[in-house]
């Protein structure tokens, strides 16, 4: 079962900073998008699952207990995630 996280609520123009496509592994990408003012996770080939704000550039998901980590570069801009999962971190880099 999933640690209980507090979500806050961030700008819908600074949430539309962490879309787009990430790549976890080569066979295993996950787009994520803005729907109705909710960030919405969509991994290769399994269900869609909305994402909350723990704290700027921290994001987790209700259903499973998982969190993304975003990283940034020089110029400010998300460059990927750490997935943060049951003690593992795994970096995945922003493709698109």
């Amino acid at each position: 079962m999933p640690k209980e996280r507090i979500a806050i609520k961030l700008p819908v123009e600074k949430l539309k900073e962490y879309e787009g496509e990430y790549e976890i592994s080569k066979d295993l990408h996950v787009i994520i998008s803005l729907k109705d003012g909710e960030l919405v996770a969509a991994p290769t080939g399994q269900r869609t699952d909305n994402l909350y704000v723990e704290k700027e550039d921290l994001l987790f998901a209700k259903s499973v207990d998982i969190q993304l980590a975003f990283t940034r570069n020089d110029k400010k801009e998300i460059d990927g995630f750490i997935l943060l999962q049951n003690g593992a971190k795994i970096p995945c880099k922003k493709i698109k």
